[in-house]
């Protein structure tokens, strides 16, 4: 799939397009981060939490249309300077509105990072088409026609500069201007407040949600959220 999706941040080029098979390794890396990090029942189990998503990522990988793996990756800043002075314009900056923190507060100040030597993954977002290709949700499923969002992650470093909502963003690009959907649904949990108003001022609202005793059932209760899609993207 030929897509891509530039955006800057003062640690350099940010380049959004399908996961390779040499980013998978990364890209399991902060999966398996922030999925123990979220379950802290996980933590003693964090290597086989790793080789499941790296097993899982390379399977992915190789699915579109039925799923596509998008990532996040700060280019070396030498060879993003490289380029722009191969290209004589310069990227486009984010707006304040995309710098702004989850709270809707002032501007995040730029947290210190690494300077980048090589291609790092900074973040990533999976799109399902098939529902074949995603986990089913008991008492909450999205339809089994539409384009959904199965999970989304960024490096602690990183978040709260634009890095969600850009890949918020190129997601739908891909539902829509690719692969014509005119829908997005994805589950948020109800404990995850930040990532709500993230979804919600993106353009999602709920369309339904778990019954209040679903937890005697093990699950943790969330909201299907629904987005409609421009075909104009």
């Amino acid at each position: 799939m030929n897509f891509r999706k530039e955006f800057t941040l003062p640690e350099g080029r940010v380049v959004i397009s399908p996961l390779t098979v040499p980013l998978i390794e990364q890209t399991a890396d902060l999966l398996a981060s922030s999925f123990v990090t979220a379950v802290a029942a996980l933590a003693p189990y964090g290597a086989y939490v790793r080789r499941n998503i790296g097993r899982y990522l390379t399977e992915h990988q190789a699915l579109p249309p039925k799923a596509v793996v998008l990532v996040a990756v700060l280019q070396p800043q030498e060879a993003a300077a490289a380029e722009g002075e191969g290209q004589g314009e310069a990227p486009p900056l984010l707006t304040a509105a995309e710098q702004e923190p989850l709270s809707g507060g002032p501007p995040a100040s730029p947290t210190p990072a690494p300077p980048c030597a090589l291609p790092r993954v900074i973040g990533t977002a999976e799109l399902s088409f098939n529902p074949v290709t995603r986990s089913s949700q008991p008492f909450l499923d999205a339809p089994q026609k539409c384009a959904y969002m199965c999970n989304m992650a960024v490096l602690p470093a990183y978040r709260r500069k634009g890095v969600a909502s850009n890949l918020l963003d190129a997601a739908e690009d891909v539902a829509a201007g690719i692969m014509q959907e005119s829908e997005m649904y994805l589950h948020l949990r109800f404990v995850d407040a930040d990532a709500a108003k993230l979804y919600e001022r993106s353009g999602f609202a709920p369309k339904a949600e778990h019954f209040p005793g679903v937890f005697l059932f093990g699950i943790q209760r969330m909201k299907l959220m629904l987005k409609p899609l421009s075909a104009s993207r």
